[in-house]
């Protein structure tokens, strides 16, 4: 059900829109949202400022879009940051919130459902985007067009697998996707000359990332 609905004028038409509130989401976007913020302020905390480079250009680059949650100045040639308090609380606010608008006629329940339906496919066209910085495509012919469209199609397939492991486990509390492939990267399987494999020593916190993914069995037992 609607949290509140009603009818405004935009433009001198008038409108109808419904007010949705889901705790559920809220919960996601609050923990997801706080989990990008602590990797940006722990990457960029502390971080020294050599003389050519532009402090506010450094935050910029490394927090992106959550650059104006913070402010910064630069102590002996070190970053120091601290959070906005105010912007912060305003946008976690706002989460879990949606409002649709529509025209004519409509229950609020054929509004959510079309609503949804449009909302999975825009984020999976947003994370092809700039997750997987896949887009936009760079080719001509025909084969190959059709190649990447299926190379993209698994990667996607296997993100958002990966990003329902995470949440099921907790996982994205600590890390965002990103940050948890970067540190499972250490993880590395050399092949010697004699065509044997081992595997690159694996500390605590990747033993545990693999313990909670369940796919610890891929590594051998110390």
């Amino acid at each position: 059900m609607p949290l509140h609905n009603g009818r405004i004028e935009i433009g001198g038409e008038e409108i109808g829109y419904f007010l949705y509130f889901d705790e559920m989401r809220r919960s996601k976007e609050t923990n997801t949202f706080y989990s990008r913020l602590i990797e940006a302020e722990t990457k960029l905390n502390g971080r020294k400022i050599h003389s050519w480079e532009q402090a506010d250009r450094v935050v910029e680059d490394v927090a992106g879009k959550l650059a104006p949650y913070f402010s910064w100045k630069v102590v002996d040639g070190t970053l120091r940051l601290t959070r906005r308090f105010k912007a912060i609380s305003r946008t976690v606010n706002r989460m879990g919130k949606t409002i649709l608008l529509y025209n004519g006629d409509m229950r609020w329940d054929t509004a959510l459902a079309f609503y949804r339906s449009r909302d999975m496919i825009e984020k999976m066209f947003e994370t092809i985007k700039n997750d997987l910085g896949t887009l936009p495509l760079r080719v001509h012919k025909e084969n190959t067009v059709k190649g990447y469209l299926l190379v993209i199609f698994a990667s996607l397939a296997l993100y958002f697998g990966l990003l329902r492991r995470m949440r099921e486990s907790g996982l994205l509390n600590e890390y965002s996707v990103e940050g948890l492939l970067l540190e499972l990267a250490k993880i590395k399987k050399i092949e010697l000359l004699d065509g044997s494999e081992v595997t690159s020593e694996v500390s605590r916190k990747e033993r545990a990332i693999l313990q909670k993914l369940q796919l610890d069995d891929i590594v051998p037992k110390t």
